[in-house]
């Protein structure tokens, strides 16, 4: 790796506090991997839902990842931004219906592109939707 290079992480794991569940988590090495910065839970915290399945990306210089996560009836896709001299930012709900899952995140060069699948009755469908910077 060379010098100014950051390496940025996005995992989920299941905790065992309480009622088991899966959350997101997001830390950075700026020496090649030999250490990380603390871990940062991404996700909401203290609400009952599995968050998983999370997806990176960096846009400039805003680092985003976005993740799926159980509600009471369903899923929806989840974006935060994160890794930014402010920490994290709030999360945003980009799905608009709750059989939405396995999210990936793509740069162009004035927004990000999130995608999902939206399951339906018989199939599935592929969901794009921009996010403005």
């Amino acid at each position: 790796m060379t010098d100014g290079c950051v390496l940025r992480l996005a995992w989920s794991t299941l905790l065992q506090e309480g009622d088991q569940k899966k959350a997101v988590f997001y830390a950075s090495s700026s020496d090649g991997g030999r250490t990380f910065s603390p871990r940062v839970r991404i996700d909401q915290a203290g609400e009952k839902v599995h968050a998983g399945h999370p997806q990176i990306a960096k846009a400039g210089g805003r680092v985003f990842v976005a993740w799926d996560e159980t509600t009471g009836t369903g899923f929806r896709i989840q974006l935060r931004e994160v890794g930014s001299a402010a920490g994290v930012g709030s999360i945003a709900t980009l799905s608009d219906d709750e059989s939405a899952t396995y999210p990936a995140l793509a740069v162009t060069r004035s927004s990000v592109v999130a995608a999902w699948t939206r399951r339906a009755k018989t199939s599935s469908e592929i969901v794009v939707r921009r996010v403005g910077l």
